[in-house]
């Protein structure tokens, strides 16, 4: 299981300390919490650990699942909602 690395699109902290594995399990050491996420989100998890800012995400998601714009900005916006509603990202 790879850890997320510090990001900088204001969720550092939090992001750093989850672990992801490659079926989409991802882990929270500090509170013991496990998640489960689909391809669109663990590429999201690891763009967000590799510091890339989130129109260069959009963009990526758009030319790797192949949607259009409107689509992978719709999917960034619900992934970072989730992330939101689980307290995992504050941005």
């Amino acid at each position: 299981m790879a850890s997320i690395k510090p990001n900088t699109n204001g969720d550092g902290e939090i992001i750093s300390r989850l672990q992801v594995n490659n079926q989409g399990f991802v882990f929270d050491p500090q509170t013991g919490q496990g998640y489960t996420a689909n391809d669109t989100g663990r590429f999201v998890l690891k763009a967000i650990a590799e510091n890339t800012p989130m129109v260069k995400i959009i963009d990526r998601i758009q030319e790797h699942f192949d949607v259009t714009l409107k689509e992978a900005e719709q999917d960034m916006a619900d992934f970072m909602d989730q992330l939101r509603c689980l307290g995992l990202s504050t941005s």
